[in-house]
């Protein structure tokens, strides 16, 4: 990672145990004017380490860089609640650097019970089998897909803040 840095980067980061442990890892290291941003909301309800502004902020202090992040639920309860939240002034500069993140860092999410959105009530028992019906096997920043890489949730995906599939 440290090898791809130059100045005036956008680091898109997800949270997650394996992005926490890249960060963890990493060696100090400065380039001019980078900037990391949180690839997409969090999870209110959870406390552990992985959670985005943990991950985002040992990235910040390792890299010296400004930080954004996405002060949003990952997954919202209609598109019509998202569309207030990205018109927060905020919130649309915010992914504005997602959209020109030149590196992402990501890992791929699991699709269980054990999953953070399913224990925390983001995705239903009902909205869990559904998936399971249609083969997903992981999601990318939240975004389930199937083996294939085709997204299988087009109206989850929908209520979901942050980076798209494409």
């Amino acid at each position: 990672l440290v090898k791809l840095l130059k100045a005036n980067d956008i680091l898109g980061v997800a949270w997650g145990t394996t992005t926490l442990e890249i960060a963890r890892q990493m060696p100090q290291y400065h380039v001019e004017g980078v900037r990391v941003v949180s690839l997409n909301g969090c999870t209110y309800e959870n406390t552990m380490d992985e959670g985005l502004f943990e991950v985002s902020r040992v990235f910040g202090r390792k890299l010296r860089a400004s930080l954004f992040h996405l002060y949003t639920p990952v997954i919202v309860s209609s598109e019509e609640v998202k569309r207030v939240y990205l018109s927060d002034n905020h919130t649309r500069r915010t992914m504005e650097y997602i959209a020109q993140s030149n590196i992402t860092l990501n890992g791929v999410g699991n699709f269980s019970r054990d999953s953070m959105l399913y224990r925390y009530g983001y995705i239903t028992e009902g909205e869990r089998a559904a998936l399971e019906a249609k083969g997903t096997v992981g999601n990318f920043c939240s975004l389930y897909y199937d083996i294939d890489g085709n997204p299988v949730a087009p109206d989850l995906n929908a209520r979901t803040i942050g980076i798209s599939l494409e």
